[in-house]
């Protein structure tokens, strides 16, 4: 049985096939970064083997690339991690739930492990257990991971580069592809304005703290703990630390109200994300929201969050359109590949749900620009605000004239 689940292992692995996956995706990725960050194209020619590459000298290059960097050598070992993992997986699966499991109780009937009339034999049987009885297919199973590893890492960085980008383009000659993800990404990055989404946030700013009030939960209960001294809190401090993280002296907000708490200040705030937490007044019922399925205060955080979505939407519509009226040959080899029909084909939501590619670059891109903002000082962004509120008001003032 041993020979056989080192077959079940082996088996589920094809070493040549991985390694070109995961050359293809290092090369995709180079090739995404290489217009903002062209270094990493150019240090190929600069290291013989990739162990010397990804491990390339950062001291001197920026935050970002230096996580890029970072990314590069963790994607490897993930990637390889994960395929084996599965493997793994789906073989101790076999073992424990499959026709193999009558085999493996025999075996370990045998060897003392199990008893010989156990009243439930399969309960014995689980990945810790399957694993250490058999031992050395696991171990050897994890030898041909680390065979792999280091066979990549000592292939040329320039060599494996070119094996993705082979592998890239006989992926799209084999799918009749005249375009992909990377395209139709190029184009949404290439027309996303950064500076434009700056400009609204900013103004909303402005607008949050110009035109509002602050608000804080007052506890309704706490009336009712003075009158019945001794009696038991409506929340335990578990659910309270639930609701409020860390602190269980907080109100839960079904024993609050919102009272006014003065008016807003640019001074009360250093960062961005302090005003995030402020509430906004609104309370959030099911009734108003089929996503809610408890009422609840919202902050301004969620309405920060609704205009970045809203302007990556756009642009994310923008780009469907584009392709869709002036790419339309184009666009139509991809969507035959994804079996999109002439009205999926539009639709923003159908488009992410389907494409894994594009729907994680663009969270991936909205996570990134929404920890830059939060994490943004507030003062500078209130002044641009105000300046662009302004600008504003004059203008409705000469349409109006």
């Amino acid at each position: 049985m041993l020979e056989d689940v080192k077959k079940l292992l082996t088996a589920g692995i094809d070493g040549p096939k991985l390694v070109s996956e995961i050359a293809e995706h290092f090369y995709e990725t180079i090739l995404d970064q290489k217009k903002d960050h062209p270094v990493f194209y150019k240090r190929l020619d600069s290291y013989e083997t990739m162990q010397e590459y990804l491990d390339m000298d950062t001291s001197d290059l920026s935050y970002d690339e230096k996580l890029i960097a970072g990314d590069l050598k963790d994607d490897i070992e993930y990637e390889l991690q994960y395929q084996f993992d599965k493997v793994e997986d789906s073989v101790k699966s076999e073992l424990i739930h499959g026709d193999s499991s009558k085999e493996v109780i025999y075996e370990m009937k045998k060897k003392g492990i199990i008893p010989l009339h156990p009243e439930n034999p399969s309960t014995y049987l689980t990945e810790d257990s399957v694993e250490e009885f058999y031992l050395e297919a696991f171990q050897q199973f994890d030898m041909l991971r680390s065979n792999l590893y280091k066979r990549i890492l000592a292939a040329s960085a320039k060599d494996f580069y070119r094996q993705g980008e082979e592998k890239s383009n006989a992926y799209r000659k084999e799918h009749h592809l005249l375009m992909d993800e990377r395209d139709f990404l190029n184009y949404y990055t290439e027309n996303f304005d950064k500076e434009r989404l700056w400009e609204l946030l900013s103004r909303k700013i402005y607008q949050t703290i110009h035109y509002n009030s602050r608000y804080k939960l007052e506890d309704l209960s706490e009336e009712e703990d003075d009158e019945e001294e001794g009696s038991a809190p409506l929340v335990d401090d578990d659910d309270a630390a639930d609701a409020y993280g860390s602190d269980p002296d907080q109100p839960t907000e079904d024993d609050a109200v919102l009272i006014p708490d003065g008016d807003m200040s640019p001074d009360d705030y250093t960062y961005v994300y302090e005003l995030m937490n402020e509430y906004t007044g609104h309370r959030v019922l099911p009734a108003d929201d089929d996503r809610v399925t408890e009422a609840y205060w919202s902050i301004y955080q969620d309405e920060f969050g609704d205009l970045l979505t809203m302007y990556m939407i756009q642009i994310l519509e923008d780009t469907i359109n584009y392709f869709s009226t002036q790419q339309e040959i184009k666009y139509d080899s991809l969507a035959r590949f994804y079996h999109w029909n002439q009205e999926q084909r539009k639709d923003p939501a159908y488009i992410l749900s389907t494409s894994d590619k594009i729907s994680y670059a663009l969270s991936d891109l909205q996570e990134k620009l929404w920890s830059e903002f939060s994490d943004s000082e507030l003062m500078p962004l209130y002044e641009k605000g105000r300046k662009i509120e302004e600008i504003g008001r004059l203008s409705e003032k000469k349409k109006e004239n």
